[in-house]
C-alpha cells in the first residue's frame, strides 16, 4: 500500500524586470524538505538572477517585443 503524500510544491512572489511582481511556482518534489531547499535556493539568489530563473523563452520574447514597440 502506498501511503505517500504525492508531490510537494512551493509558490512565491518575486520582483519582475518591469518593476511588478511575478508568481513563481515549482513542483514535483518528493519531500517537503526538497521543496523547501529548492525555494531557499531560488530566493537566495540576487534579484536579477532569481528573476531570470523564472522566465521562459515565451515570456522573455513577449517582454522584448513590448520593449521594441515602446521604444
Amino acid at each position: 500500500m502506498d501511503l505517500s503524500h504525492g508531490r510537494w510544491y512551493f509558490s512565491l512572489q518575486t520582483a519582475a524586470v518591469d518593476g511588478g511582481r511575478d508568481r513563481v511556482r515549482r513542483g514535483g518534489f518528493a519531500t517537503l524538505g526538497e521543496a523547501e531547499r529548492a525555494c531557499l535556493e531560488l530566493t537566495g539568489l540576487p534579484g536579477p538572477e532569481a528573476v531570470a530563473r523564472t522566465w521562459t523563452v515565451r515570456r522573455w520574447l513577449h517582454f522584448w517585443l513590448s520593449e521594441l514597440k515602446a521604444g
